[in-house]
């Protein structure tokens, strides 16, 4: 379970496999199940008695636990194709988000979690386990921490604080919008601080103080004002949960050099944010987001139309489609499917632009990284057939996720054909490089395929380019590897992916049914596991909290199963009977 807290801002890697149902992630998961197995197994066969296990602490935590992992299961049922979730299925594991396979994504990040805290129940409450958790997450934090200063590095530069450049690290979940870093953020940022506090030498607090800085510059570079708040308030409810009912009984020599890192942390984490122009914007433009965000919660809670969407909701992943269905203004901009080999066509790429919404043309695409040096391709060549008259756009860009640092574009008309049709046309002259030196040169490339027409799609059977005159292809151009090496990406409007608020999402999805019983787990979590020794994970939840009033995590496994796994474990800590002593 610690290396999947320290790798799981690493364990996915989508960008390169396509794949959006299933995430590296869940292999640890299962790593963790055979630890659990090969532990009992060992105990067993040497006549050991069993670890001191929770009495599975009060049967009510436990029946929120369950009730939460079956009551998301049914919901996933309602609306999951059987058909499509075969692991082996042709396209499962890249369907998009508004496919029948779409519950399954959202219920990993869900079921998960309870299923690993039941396992390990009998090792959650030692103090040993907390020690090495604690470091496993801050393990994590570090490896963000490195992810983001490398990003900004290769772009923006790292102390560019005017660029309006968001920074999304490792979690590229968040091609589609979203704040899976910012939630990531929230939550483990609190355990660096508890980490600091709990040091017992000068290097040790010199080390811990150092990714506290990190993780600062880290919050700081998103530029999320919901991240930047509860982060905050994580860090002050942990000095009040933990360090001041004990300010007194330390050393003065511990006081004072714990007094001295705060307050030097504290001045970095002002001096970030008022040298920040970008934020301080973002800060100004607060009042009308707020107008904004609540017009979006009324718009989707007019999804809400009979009893049963009252009680049980819409259904797990059912939220995206139905809101974009509903209204115009919240239509997707575009869509990308996979299709398997049937009636005599080949797999093939089915690409489609905004239904109806013309200026949402080319902020939808699906993108792949390649490498094409400094001089780039002479020409592109497209297969592929339409049933009507359309313009694609193929972009060539120096950009990391969705911020494109310098972009090339070519539009194409391209007619409407009975049958397959191969075209080519060469690259215009390539426009001068930015300023910047080598660390830009260093930006990954990326080449974009999308839609521009409005109700119009076109099946892709193949792409070339040409480079030096000599005709190459990229990794699965002709795509039978389903959509591997191809990720979606949208550049702007973000809104139809995602409900803003983690509780009106579970509201939406699981209906009042789901809202009371996470609600439950989270209130009950908070008010129970405000012991001393468990103050960071009672920080990280209570932040986590917090920044949910502003973003939605649900539709982002990795973040997903972190929240439930905090969560639970908080809950199960504050309401357990352990025998003997824990």
């Amino acid at each position: 379970m610690a290396v999947l807290l320290t790798c799981l801002p690493l364990a996915h890697a989508g960008l390169w496999t396509g794949w959006r149902q299933v995430d590296e992630f869940e292999l640890l998961v299962a790593a963790s199940a055979g630890g659990w197995c090969l532990a009992r197994w060992r105990q067993r066969s040497h006549g050991e008695a069993p670890p001191q296990a929770l009495e599975f602490g009060h049967p009510a935590a436990w029946l929120l636990l369950w009730s939460w992992a079956f009551w998301g299961v049914f919901q996933g049922l309602r609306h999951l194709d059987a058909a499509v979730v075969v692991p082996w299925h042709e396209g499962w594991r890249w369907a998009d988000h508004e496919g029948a396979a779409a519950p399954w994504r959202a219920l990993r990040g869900s079921v998960w979690p309870v299923l690993t805290l039941w396992l390990l129940s009998p090792w959650l409450a030692r103090a040993r386990t907390l020690s090495c958790w604690r470091t496993a997450m801050c393990a994590g934090l570090c490896w963000v921490g490195l992810a983001v200063v490398w990003e900004r590095h290769v772009t923006v530069g790292v102390w560019d604080m005017a660029t309006q450049y968001r920074t999304a690290g490792t979690f590229w979940d968040m091609s589609l919008g979203g704040g899976a870093i910012d939630a990531y953020l929230a939550m483990a940022l609190p355990w660096t601080w508890w980490s600091l506090w709990l040091a017992r030498s000068t290097a040790s607090r010199c080390m811990w103080a150092g990714l506290v800085a990190l993780g600062i510059y880290a919050v700081v570079t998103t530029f999320s004002r919901g991240v930047l708040v509860a982060s905050a308030v994580g860090v002050l409810w942990l000095h009040g949960l933990a360090v001041r009912p004990v300010w007194r009984q330390v050393s003065p020599h511990r006081r004072l050099m714990h007094g001295w890192i705060s307050g030097a942390l504290t001045l970095w984490w002002l001096a970030l944010v008022v040298s920040a122009s970008f934020a301080v914007s973002r800060l100004e433009q607060s009042t009308a987001d707020a107008v904004g965000r609540w017009r979006h919660w009324g718009q989707q809670l007019t999804l809400m139309t009979s009893t049963t969407h009252w009680v049980a909701g819409l259904g797990l992943a059912q939220v995206p489609a139905a809101y974009s269905a509903s209204t115009g203004s919240a239509e997707m901009a575009g869509r990308a499917r996979w299709v398997p080999p049937a009636a005599g066509l080949p797999a093939h790429l089915l690409l489609a632009g905004p239904p109806t919404r013309a200026d949402l043309g080319g902020a939808f695409g699906l993108n792949q990284a390649v490498s094409w040096g400094s001089s780039g391709p002479d020409g592109f060549a497209l297969t592929a057939r339409s049933n009507r008259d359309l313009t694609v756009r193929i972009s060539r860009c120096d950009q990391w996720l969705f911020h494109p640092m310098q972009c090339e574009s070519l539009d194409v008309n391209w007619p409407a054909s009975l049958g397959v049709v191969t075209r080519s046309w060469e690259w215009p002259a390539s426009a001068p490089k930015p300023p910047g030196g080598a660390a830009r040169s260093r930006v990954p490339q990326q080449v974009t395929l999308s839609v521009l027409s409005p109700g119009a799609e076109i099946r892709v059977f193949e792409v070339r380019w040409r480079q030096a005159g000599k005709t190459m292809t990229g990794r699965n151009w002709q795509f039978t590897e389903g959509l591997s090496g191809w990720w979606p990406v949208a550049t702007r409007h973000f809104v139809p992916w995602h409900s803003d608020n983690l509780f009106l999402e579970v509201g939406l999805e699981r209906g009042v049914v789901g809202l009371i019983i996470f609600g439950g787990m989270a209130l009950w979590a908070l008010r129970s596991g405000a012991a001393l020794r468990w103050a960071g994970l009672h920080a990280a939840v209570g932040s986590m909290a917090l920044l949910g009033l502003l973003i939605s995590a649900h539709e982002f496994p990795r973040v997903a199963f972190l929240l439930h796994f905090l969560l639970g474990w908080t809950l199960l800590l504050g309401s357990a009977r352990v025998k003997g002593s824990a």
